[in-house]
Formats: structure tokens, sequence, C-alpha cells
């Protein structure tokens, strides 16, 4: 009767311990089934370039959000993640940009002269680039030819994390990349304006 008593003690112990075996692989598949179900794309921080006049850069991926920089045409920037047709940027600060204006081929220049049946025309003064978009475009080819991962205090690392006092920026006698917009000395904007109008 001990014996009978015994192996029916054996025999739930074992029930037991195949059924907390499962509900742990449940869990597990459970977890990686919705981290392949996320509704963003994660990207490798891939070079993007803007192909509207003024883009809108937004706090939120939606165009009801508001608007915490504009963009130039043609300036390169780095977009970190895609969702629902928008790409998060990190520029000076995470945002937000459509990305039917963004391409990750180079516009080209765009020829100020008018077309051929306004030629006898006054033609107009081409529109001047102000400094401070001139500034953005210097600042942000600066951190994209940074050939590593952390060029500026607020880039990312691979693990999402900011670079802060680990940035070539912060550390003396390393690289150092133009990372904000006060970095730019007007000799700087003074060239980009002679190398741009030949």
């Amino acid at each position: 009767m001990a014996r009978q008593t015994r192996n029916d003690g054996c025999l739930v112990l074992g029930a037991i311990l195949v059924l907390v075996f499962l509900a742990e692989r449940c869990s597990v598949d459970g977890g990686r089934t919705s981290s392949h179900n996320s509704p963003s794309n994660q990207s490798a921080g891939e070079r993007y370039y803007v192909t509207a006049d003024v883009l809108n850069c937004r706090e939120a991926p939606t165009t009801g959000a508001d608007v915490i920089s504009t963009l130039s045409y043609r300036l390169p920037v780095r977009v970190m993640e895609t969702r629902s047709g928008w790409g998060k940027i990190n520029l000076f600060e995470d945002c937000w940009a459509s990305m039917a204006y963004l391409s990750q081929d180079r516009p080209v220049i765009r020829d100020a002269a008018p077309p051929p049946s306004r030629l006898a025309e006054s033609p107009r003064p081409a529109p001047q680039i102000s400094d401070a978009a001139i500034r953005r475009e210097i600042v942000a080819n600066s951190r994209a030819a940074y050939s590593g991962s952390c060029p500026c205090p607020d880039s990312r690392m691979r693990n999402g994390r900011r670079c802060g006092g680990n940035s070539a920026y912060s550390r003396p006698g390393r690289a150092s990349p133009l990372c904000y917009p006060d970095d730019v000395a007007q000799y700087q904007i003074d060239a980009y304006r002679q190398r741009h109008s030949r």
C-alpha cells in the first residue's frame, strides 16, 4: 500500500513538472512573437537626403504634431526608425519627417537659370539661402562624415542610448565634429556660399 502511494506521488510530481515546463515555453514563444509584431521598424541609421524645399520635422509621426525643426533641400539626415510612412531623425533632437520627401539618392543641385521659353524676361535673382540653413547643413554633413557611431553628445549609440560624454565632441584630442549650429564659424558659411555660387 505504501509503495502504491509513493508511485502515485511520483506521477503527480512528474505531471506538475511537465506543466511548468510547457508554461515557460509558451511564455518565451509569446515574448518572441510580440517582439516581431512591433508596429515600428528599427533601422541602422541609414543616410537619406531631403528632397523638399523645406521639410517639417515634427514631434510625433503625424501631421497634427508640433513642428520642432525644418530641414532644407539636399540636407543629409540619419533615419533611425520608420513608422507608417514617417522617419525618425536624430539631428539636434529626435523628430519625425515624412519619408515621401526623403531619398537615399542625393538630389541634384537645381539650376537657377529660367526656362528657355522665358529667357526674354528679366531674370529674377535666385533666393539666397539663410545663414541658419547653411549652418544646419554644415553640421549635418560633419555628423554624417564621422566614421563612428558617437560624433556628438546627442547622437545614439548602437544600444540606443545617447552618447553624452562618450562622444568625440566631448573628448579633447580626438576628432572634432561640428555638432551644433553655434560651432560653425562665419568663414565656413562664406566658403559654403562661394562653393555653391559657382
